[in-house]
């Protein structure tokens, strides 16, 4: 893949897993996010995503695992996620 994230991925509301890392997705990450209210894992590591974490992260309760290692995110934006979680 090549492109940003797109919002209609997160609309399956029966998505338990998502892993597109080591692609060459760009942008951020779509606040539909939180209609993938089974959502368990999540891995966008290894693309050149950016931005914040949409607070709507919140409403997706399934969610054990992110991973977004190797990414464009600043480390500030992933701190005030983990407050935002806490």
């Amino acid at each position: 893949l090549e492109e940003s994230i797109p919002d209609e991925i997160f609309m399956v509301r029966s998505l338990d897993t998502l892993h597109l890392h080591w692609n060459k997705l760009t942008g951020t990450i779509p606040v539909t996010l939180e209609k993938s209210v089974s959502l368990r894992s999540l891995s966008l590591s290894g693309n050149s995503i950016e931005g914040e974490i949409p607070t709507s992260i919140r409403n997706v309760y399934e969610l054990e695992e992110l991973w977004l290692w190797s990414t464009n995110m600043k480390e500030l934006y992933l701190k005030n996620f983990l407050t935002l979680m806490a």
